[in-house]
């Protein structure tokens, strides 16, 4: 019997051009669903964790009085935050948003970059992070609603209010602010470190800083998200910083591995009042270790600014 030996090696061929497909959409539909799922559950960083890294566990072991207080979310859940008293009683209210994957211990570290020139700070989980009741992170969609909910149990009457916020939580800051314009609680002012633009942005540095193939991943975990939160489409935050009716400062390292430096400047540029503070070599989180002198002067200037603003009735809290 004569064997074609032609047709047992298309055959061949086509059957390992089936397998590398079936492996390649196994390969895309797993790492998939690992980023969607890390993204949506970041490794909390609680007590244990402070404790194993050395850091303090509340502000007290920083010699700084504070009480302790849970602040509920629209959704029903909750999460606990401590409320540390500054040392200057007609400085504003300041509320600190940490960033993805970090919680309130970790802006334990930035707190005594604030602590002279507030009269309180507010420290707080996102959801889904530190001892948050919620499951899942939104990236910085739903956690707007939630500070919304915070700034609404904080405020006093003719305090004004400051928002704090590094990477998620600077975006989630700014959306904030543009949104509370209006109402019982205007926002003073706006202090950023680190914000980036769009949603996919730091999806896509993240992946790179760990050496992983951004594309199509982030694109992916994007269009899931965007579904299952009803869309993105109005998440870019030049938009929103464009609406702000308070000052905005933005503190951004030229090296950002995660948040576009192009992202700081357009942000800042788009804002009334936007100031961008420039650290050359900074990255992510390194700002205050690259130059700590210039990033208190920074944050000093603008919060004294609020104040004065405050005494002469240019701002109300």
């Amino acid at each position: 019997m004569e064997i074609n030996y032609a047709s047992c090696s298309s055959v061949i061929v086509m059957g390992l051009l089936n397998l590398f497909a079936a492996a390649g959409f196994v390969l895309l539909a797993v790492g998939s669903v690992a980023l969607i799922y890390t993204l949506q559950r970041p490794n909390r960083k609680t007590y244990a964790y402070a404790l194993a890294k050395g850091w303090p566990g509340d502000p007290g072991e920083q010699g700084l009085v504070f009480t302790e207080r849970e602040f509920k979310f629209s959704d029903g859940t909750a999460t606990p935050a401590w409320i540390v008293e500054g040392r200057n009683p007609a400085g504003p209210v300041v509320i600190m948003s940490h960033g993805w994957a970090s919680s309130r211990y970790a802006s334990l570290g930035r707190m005594p970059l604030l602590i002279a020139s507030v009269s309180r700070l507010v420290l707080y989980d996102l959801r889904a992070h530190g001892d948050s009741t919620a499951t899942l992170c939104c990236m910085g969609t739903t956690e707007v609603r939630d500070l919304l909910d915070v700034v609404e149990q904080v405020a006093g009457a003719g305090t004004p209010i400051v928002l704090y916020g590094s990477s998620m939580g600077a975006v989630i800051s700014i959306a904030v602010a543009a949104l509370a314009t209006t109402g019982t609680h205007p926002i003073a002012g706006v202090i950023v470190e680190a914000p980036y633009r769009y949603f996919v942005e730091p999806i896509i540095g993240q992946l790179r800083l760990r050496r992983l193939p951004s594309f199509p991943f982030a694109w992916i975990a994007t269009a899931w998200m965007a579904v299952k939160l009803g869309g993105l489409r109005g998440f870019d935050r030049v938009a929103h910083a464009a609406r702000l009716q308070c000052p905005l400062l933005v503190l951004h390292g030229t090296d950002d591995p995660i948040s576009r430096f192009e992202s700081g400047e357009q942000i800042a540029a788009a804002a009334p009042g936007g100031q961008l503070v420039v650290f050359e070599g900074g990255g992510h989180s390194d700002l205050a270790v690259i130059d700590q002198g210039r990033y208190i002067q920074a944050v000093d200037q603008c919060l004294g600014s609020i104040r004065v603003a405050s005494d002469v009735g240019g701002v109300t809290g």
